[in-house]
């Protein structure tokens, strides 16, 4: 059997203390660079509003006569935007002092500035003789007092059905104008009659 001397074994020990130290090192190392790494992410906080108003409505006339009233249960301002962000939102356009036309959306984006409108989600007018338009997003213009959109739109006139890409139309509804792909059922895929299909 080996002998094995005192010199061996305390060498031995020595060298046991110095791999576990340069592990120690190492592990000391990686934590430290760990932590810098997080405290040097960027922060994924939602930058908070700095208003919030509860039961928005506002009102655009022109020569004393309503042009429209926009409504939200809530509205809110964020710092350096010029938008207001409003949410379960609820447009009345006006003719001649008269309610033609209503707009729903989940929430919306006016222009403080111009008061044009970008309404998003579930986007529904229907107008005070029965017309239909729904889209996902529709735009206002409201220098031109006009609605467009380049996504898919379905509109409906009595039995009569019109889907498409992009239309640009006034809120009645009847100057309405298709961008493509039309594919209606009526006979020549005509859209909303009653002063105006598409062209």
């Amino acid at each position: 059997m080996e002998r094995v001397e005192p010199m061996d074994r305390s060498l031995r020990a020595v060298r046991a203390a110095a791999l576990l130290s340069l592990v120690l090192l190492l592990a000391a190392v990686f934590l430290t660079a760990c932590e810098k790494e997080a405290r040097e992410a960027p922060s994924a906080e939602v930058e908070a509003p700095i208003q919030t108003i509860y039961g928005y409505h506002t009102v655009e006339t022109h020569l004393g006569v309503v042009r429209w009233e926009l409504f939200g249960v809530k509205a809110q301002r964020y710092s350096g935007d010029e938008d207001l962000h409003l949410f379960t939102v609820k447009m009345l356009f006006y003719e001649d002092g008269q309610l033609s036309a209503t707009l729903t959306s989940q929430k919306a984006k006016v222009n403080e500035n111009t008061h044009d409108m970008v309404a998003q989600g579930d986007v529904h007018i229907v107008t005070e003789d029965g017309r239909t338009l729904s889209s996902e997003v529709l735009y206002w213009d409201n220098e031109r007092q006009l609605i467009h959109t380049d996504l898919f739109f379905r509109a409906t006139d009595g039995d009569q059905v019109l889907t498409g890409i992009g239309l640009e139309t006034d809120p009645k509804m009847t100057d309405l104008v298709v961008k493509e792909r039309v594919e209606g059922d009526a006979a020549e895929a005509r859209g909303p009659s009653g002063g105006g299909g598409p062209r």
